[in-house]
């Protein structure tokens, strides 16, 4: 996959290269976990939750001690022609950050990505994480089907809410509250009147209004799990400023 956005100093890796990696020695307060662990167990659990891999990337960083993942999945909602589900994985052996998972979608005009905060886990490596990493993740994988439908109900009621033309409020309200850094306001804004991908075939919706924030923010090049807490926010401001929360219950 594309957008599998690398940051300090991680590199694009063969699926190989990572399952060949071990982890340190556990300490007496540290348990690090196989990158190779979360990689099958994964696949395994996708292939399990009735999904297909349609596509998939894989990276390391700091001496092959940090590794991030993106699996796109093939959507089974018949219907759905817009994006696929995807899966992002984390873990590190130098205790900078948990053992993680993350799901979303992937946009397949543009190859944007976006996040839900209600399909993820994230474990630290003390005591047990092996076990309780491995329950954490069937428990979100196992509701990949039922995070497809929420997703498809709010992508289509996206689709048919609409928008006036002038959003430049709302954008700067987004910089305000971090979602997009101050000098990438007129960047949304372009991307909203003018989009580069196909949405300029779309009616002024809350789906190419979305869209062109994340359009903008894959362009900082970072890494999924870094991309993830941004894109649940311009959701959440999304629905609020919206009003739109009570008809996604």
């Amino acid at each position: 996959m594309a957008n599998l956005m690398l940051h300090c100093g991680a590199y694009r890796a063969e699926k190989n290269e990572v399952l060949a990696t071990q982890a340190p020695e556990p300490t007496r307060t540290h348990f690090p976990i196989d990158h190779k662990v979360l990689i099958e167990e994964a696949e395994k659990l996708i292939h399990k939750a009735g999904y297909m891999i349609k596509t998939e990337a894989h990276a390391l960083s700091h001496e092959d001690m940090r590794y991030f993942g993106l699996y796109e999945l093939e959507s089974t909602i018949s219907e759905v022609n817009d994006y696929n589900p995807v899966a992002g994985l984390r873990n590190s052996h130098d205790k900078v950050f948990a053992a993680g998972l993350v799901c979303g979608k992937a946009v397949f005009v543009c190859d944007n990505l976006s996040f839900s905060g209600d399909y993820k886990f994230s474990r630290k490596h003390t005591k047990n994480a092996y076990d309780e990493t491995l329950t954490g993740m069937a428990e979100v994988f196992s509701q990949l089907p039922a995070f497809e439908e929420k997703l498809k109900q709010r992508t289509d009621l996206y689709k048919e809410f609409k928008v006036p033309r002038d959003i430049s409020k709302f954008i700067i309200q987004c910089a305000k509250r971090r979602i997009i850094a101050p000098n990438q306001i007129m960047s949304v804004y372009d991307e909203w009147e003018e989009p580069k991908d196909a949405f300029g075939d779309e009616p002024r919706n809350l789906w190419r209004l979305t869209n062109a924030f994340t359009s903008v923010m894959k362009q900082k090049r970072i890494n999924v799990f870094r991309n993830a807490p941004a894109t649940l926010r311009l959701d959440e401001i999304v629905q609020e400023h919206f009003n739109i929360e009570s008809l996604l219950s």
